[in-house]
């Protein structure tokens, strides 16, 4: 399993442990009556936030030097990440 994976399911457990329902309790229903945002979608929320910060920094800035290399490039990495996002959202 990757990491995401295994927050969400942390994530329900402790769902389903706080509020005491069955784990036979649909996962969307558990989310969206108590108010909770995905593990995936936040994570993808602080990688684009973090994206946003480093492409607004000057050109100077080290971490703004290898974001833009990694999108000039193809190279893995969080630009890569964030234009997967993009890609997907849109």
């Amino acid at each position: 399993e990757d990491s995401v994976t295994e927050l969400e399911n942390l994530q329900l457990l402790f769902l389903t442990t706080m509020f005491e329902v069955p784990r036979s309790t649909p996962k969307p229903i558990l989310l969206w009556d108590t108010g909770t945002i995905s593990m995936e979608n936040t994570v993808k929320t602080r990688k684009l936030n973090l994206a946003i910060h480093i492409k607004t920094q000057k050109e100077e800035c080290l971490s703004k030097q290898v974001f833009d290399e990694q999108l000039r490039q193809g190279w893995p990495g969080l630009a890569k990440e964030v234009k997967e996002v993009e890609r997907r959202a849109f």
